[in-house]
């Protein structure tokens, strides 16, 4: 999906005579979410290699004898210069997914944060509380408009039982800055997470439990999920 956007940019950037831009989006921003597609899989997959055919088709314009160099290596025939440019595919662009992967590379490097902060260095097990819906709710209003958020959230169903809870939340989100739109909520954050899971224990080393907030009303840590930013309990 990812892809498909720097192939789109690159391509557009070209067309421009913006040859930096074509770099950056063809070359830089592929290897780097190649990086993060390695480590997520714990090696390279079939996509890995489509990415790297992409990047040297991509850089051919600005590095040509290099590319056709390596073109040759790998074998593929002919020269790479005349070889089909990477078409961009609308269809395979899924938004949601990528901003589900951005969310847990988020929630990655929060962990590592903490684990920095509070020197830990082997962690026993990890614990994520992600945050009930009512939260997204009071969010997306926020977004939409700040303008009488007390008075409007108020109006919803699933605050009427955590009106405290709910006013607390609706000020704190009125002190912060720069909100951003997005396509998740609790179960699609959870969802991501527990797809993840694997990943968070391999990399930590930990065993990894994911929790909706609900499930444990009393913890510190349930209690200050919010959306795009689980609560993060170490041991």
């Amino acid at each position: 999906s990812r892809l498909q956007r720097h192939v789109k940019k690159a391509t557009e950037s070209y067309e421009q005579l913006r040859t930096r831009s074509a770099l950056q989006a063809g070359f830089f921003d592929v290897l780097n979410d190649l990086k993060w597609y390695s480590r997520r899989r714990g090696k390279p997959g079939p996509a890995y290699k489509i990415a790297l055919e992409a990047v040297l088709k991509m850089i051919t314009p600005i590095v040509p004898h290099l590319a056709e160099e390596i073109w040759e290596r790998w074998s593929r025939g002919g020269f790479v210069s005349l070889s089909e440019w990477p078409a961009y595919d609308e269809s395979r662009v899924k938004p949601l997914l990528e901003e589900e992967e951005e969310y847990v590379k988020k929630v990655y490097e929060d962990i590592r944060e903490i684990l920095r902060v509070a020197k830990i260095e082997k962690p026993r097990k990890i614990t994520l509380f992600v945050t009930p819906e009512w939260k997204y709710s009071i969010y997306r209003e926020a977004i939409k408009n700040r303008r009488d958020l007390i008075k409007r959230i108020l109006e919803i169903p699933e605050v009427e039982s955590r009106k405290a809870e709910a006013v607390s939340y609706a000020k704190n989100l009125l002190k912060r800055g720069g909100l951003r739109e997005t396509m998740l909520d609790s179960e699609s954050e959870y969802r991501a997470l527990m797809e993840a899971r694997e990943f968070f224990e391999r990399e930590f080393g930990a065993s990894l439990e994911i929790k909706r907030a609900e499930e444990a009303p009393g913890h510190p840590k349930a209690r200050v999920a919010a959306p795009l930013a689980p609560g993060i309990y170490i041991e």
